[in-house]
């Protein structure tokens, strides 16, 4: 669920998601306890939160897109920030 959250928060486009981007990283440095099972009941729970607003569902989707990229890159032993700059987003 951490993920889940660090996520919606690192593809939100507030000021605060770099932060969120960097404490996703190190949460995922080995993502091997991270399951399609888990992710998918973290994210339907999370979309169940009766607080959240509208844009914070809508951004689920991009958040488990990244969770995914970033387990991936801790998967291959590529840091975020190296993975951006070689895709010369850096």
């Amino acid at each position: 669920m951490s993920a889940v959250i660090l996520a919606q928060v690192a593809v939100g486009g507030e000021p605060i998601a770099d932060g969120a981007r960097a404490m996703l990283a190190a949460l995922l440095a080995d993502p091997s306890d991270l399951t399609d099972e888990g992710l998918a009941e973290a994210r339907r729970r999370r979309a169940a939160n009766p607080t959240m607003s509208r844009r914070e569902v809508e951004l689920l989707g991009k958040a488990e897109e990244l969770i995914r990229e970033v387990a991936a890159w801790s998967a291959a032993s590529v840091t975020p920030v190296q993975a951006e700059v070689d895709e010369g987003r850096m």
